[in-house]
């Protein structure tokens, strides 16, 4: 199981959730969040979506999938998401050893 993360722009937001929910992919959590590169000049543009430390409001999407779906997902994220700009976003996999139920603390098969 991998966690792919990803950072969009939140006018993107609809459209890569319309791509992904067309794949059987698991488990999914959506957030409003604040992002900026580190190690960069950051252009202090002040806008709506632009705060005056640089952060841009980005949309956070969490998915756990089956290893299997992690390219069709990928491909499925930046073929809606994509723009050209190099503001478009981000993603991250990381690997899922494993989940536990709060529940019952009992290891999960992945859905949430």
């Amino acid at each position: 199981m991998k966690k792919v993360e990803v950072f969009i722009k939140s006018e993107a937001c609809a459209t890569v959730l319309d791509r992904i929910d067309q794949i059987n992919h698991g488990s999914i959590g959506y957030y409003d969040t604040w992002y900026r590169k580190i190690g960069t000049e950051q252009t202090r543009k002040h806008s709506s979506e632009t705060n005056s430390h640089g952060f841009t409001l980005k949309v956070k999407l969490e998915l756990i999938i089956e290893d299997n779906l992690v390219e069709e997902v990928i491909n499925a994220i930046c073929k809606a998401g994509s723009t050209g700009s190099s503001c478009d976003g981000k993603i991250f996999v990381y690997p899922v050893e494993t989940a536990i139920k709060i529940q019952d603390h009992t290891k999960d098969d992945f859905n949430l």
